[in-house]
Order: C-alpha cells, then sequence, then structure tokens
C-alpha cells in the first residue's frame, strides 16, 4: 500500500471533514475519541499514524504487538489513548486515575507536561528521589506513572516471547536519581535505558522475567551515553533476551543474553507502567495502593508492548518509528 489513503468514505467530526482511513486501529481510535468530545490531533498526526499502521501490516510486525500508545491525541487526555489496544483496557490511566474519562484530568499529569512533539513529561519525579532513587504509591497521586492496564499475565505473553519498547524524548539534566526504569511491571519485567540515571558513563538493561545474570541483557557504555533514543528489550526463546537501542543490539557478552540456565516466568496481574515499575503483585489497573519504584524523570513519547521481536523486526520497528517522529515533529535521536 502507497502513502495515498484509501479513502473509504468521509465523515464530518468535530467541525471538518475528516477521512476514514485505511487501517480498523487509527478509525476505531478517532471514534473513541470523537465519541467522548476528545480533540483529534493534525491531519498530519493522522496520515503518519496511518502510515505507521501501513508499515506494521506490510513487515508481520502487526501481530507482535498487543498495546502501542504514541502519546500523540490532540490533548493530553486524549494521548492516554492507545492506538492499538488488544490488551489492557481503552485508555491508560493517568497514576492511579482513570475508571472514567474525566477522572484523567485528576491523575499527576497534567496538560502543561504534555506536548504532541515529546509526549508526556516527569521531570518533577526528582523532585521526590531519596538515595538516587524514588518509590511512593498512586494513592499520593504524585508521582507521575502512567498505568498501560496491561497485566503479565495477558494470554499473549507466553512461551518466553515478550517485548516492551518506549522512545526517551528528553532528559532532566539536572536529575539525582539513580535506579531508574522506564517500562515496568512487577518482579523484573522492565527495560530500563540507563541503568543509573542520566549519567555519562551507563549501561542499558533489559530484565525480562528475572533480574539475575542468566536472564538479563545489558550493554556497559565506557562514554558518550545518552539516555535519548528507541529502546526495545526482546526476549524470543528462554535462552535468549536482548536489549536494542535504535533498531540495533550493541555486542557484549550478555548482549544477546544466551545463557541456558534461565529462570521460569512468573506472571500475576499487575499492570506495566510507564515511567517506573510495580512492587507488588497485585496492583492491576487503577489500583489506588500501588505501589511503585525505580519511578524516573524523563520525556518519553511512545510505549509498545508485545510477542518478542527478532533484530530483523527491531530495525524495521525502529525505522517505522523514525519515519513517524519526522512526520509529526518530532527528534529523532
Amino acid at each position: 500500500m502507497s502513502n495515498i489513503l484509501k479513502i473509504q468514505g468521509a465523515l464530518k467530526i468535530q467541525g471538518r471533514i475528516n477521512l476514514l482511513y485505511s487501517y480498523p486501529e487509527i478509525n476505531a481510535w478517532i471514534a473513541a475519541l470523537t465519541s467522548r468530545s476528545l480533540p483529534l490531533p493534525s491531519v498530519t498526526v493522522l496520515n503518519a499514524i496511518d502510515t505507521l499502521l501501513a508499515g506494521l501490516y506490510q513487515n508481520n510486525l502487526r501481530s507482535k504487538i498487543f498495546r502501542l500508545n504514541l502519546f500523540c491525541g490532540g490533548d493530553y487526555i486524549s494521548s492516554f489513548f492507545p492506538i492499538i489496544k488488544d490488551a489492557g483496557l481503552t485508555w491508560d490511566y493517568n497514576g492511579s486515575k482513570g475508571s472514567t474519562v474525566s477522572d484523567l484530568s485528576n491523575g499527576p499529569f497534567q496538560a502543561a507536561d504534555w506536548s504532541i512533539t515529546t509526549g508526556f513529561n516527569a521531570a518533577n519525579n526528582a523532585t521526590y528521589a531519596t538515595s538516587g532513587n524514588v518509590t511512593g504509591n498512586t494513592n499520593t497521586n504524585t508521582l507521575k506513572i502512567i498505568d498501560t492496564t496491561v497485566a503479565s499475565n495477558y494470554s499473549g505473553i507466553n512461551n518466553y516471547s515478550v517485548h516492551l519498547a518506549a522512545y526517551i524524548s528528553g532528559i532532566n539534566s539536572g536529575s539525582t536519581i539513580n535506579n531508574i526504569a522506564d517500562l515496568g511491571g512487577y518482579g523484573s519485567f522492565d527495560i530500563q535505558a540507563g541503568v543509573s540515571g542520566n549519567a555519562t558513563i551507563n549501561s542499558i538493561r533489559s530484565n525480562i522475567y528475572a533480574q539475575v545474570t542468566q536472564d538479563t541483557a545489558t550493554y556497559s557504555y565506557s562514554s558518550g551515553f545518552t539516555p535519548q533514543g528507541f529502546y526495545v528489550g526482546s526476549r524470543t526463546s528462554n535462552t535468549s533476551n536482548t536489549i536494542y537501542k535504535n533498531g540495533s543490539a550493541p555486542s557484549a557478552t550478555n548482549n544477546p543474553n544466551t545463557q541456558t540456565a534461565v529462570t521460569a516466568p512468573i506472571t500475576n496481574t499487575a499492570s506495566f507502567v510507564a515511567f517506573g515499575r510495580t512492587t507488588s503483585s497485585n496492583a492491576g489497573a487503577g489500583a489506588a495502593s500501588k505501589a511503585i519504584t525505580n519511578v524516573t524523570d524523563r520525556t518519553m513519547s511512545m510505549y509498545s508492548i508485545g510477542s518478542g521481536m527478532i533484530s530483523t523486526d527491531v530495525a524495521i520497528y525502529n525505522t517505522l518509528i523514525k519515519n513517524f517522529n519526522t512526520a509529526i515533529g518530532r527528534t529523532n535521536y
């Protein structure tokens, strides 16, 4: 399919004509927003979403993504609505807030924390750093996290096959946070774009199933590290776990990690969160008492959760995300 949209009809929404697009995901997303009187982004953004979906389908990646949020609505509330939502609820929770759409405005992220070009900014989390880490509870409504509403016991996460992806679009250069998780669940389902915060000497890490040597994919930078970029942590089998940055896997003894003594997966009802990870096994969507730790203070422009991707998949996915970013005015790092 070319980048020219297949026009199936026209629908007048919010006082302007919007095309019905080629893929059901974007049409369902438009309908979800308009039915709740939420603003759509520009036609440029809508076209870019459709082009991204075309690339996912053409390269057989769509089936490997259970949830994808590009944080690209017409405002911050509509940006809690993911484009792909095979797993989880219709929208992400703003911290523990999200039982209704109007409730989303009462969460820790507010309008000033979002833009179409950078996504959600969690810089204020640094205020709560203690001894290099941030922990807390979502019922205080202070720490900025986004609840994806997808639990690690989702049926699609099986046979040791899972990926977590996130685009880090900005950092807090004055951050005092050292221990971070950019996207994580209970236990050791997480990816870390810089294990020790925003330092110039750092490591990237993918803990998928357990935070032990034989399971963890890690690459350490000797110098010149910057956290911004597109990260994918991908486990494709019980003996292969890899952390990628910007479409490639930096080569190291433990990246990819292919050791054989792999810990069996432990899944539960705790949902994955962006900007941190949960510390209780039953902390599902909207749990008011959800304890979180390893909270980050970065800016993030998207995340995805799905089944494992091999290296060629990740390279293609990276290109598609880069093209999307360019189309809507986001910076690629």
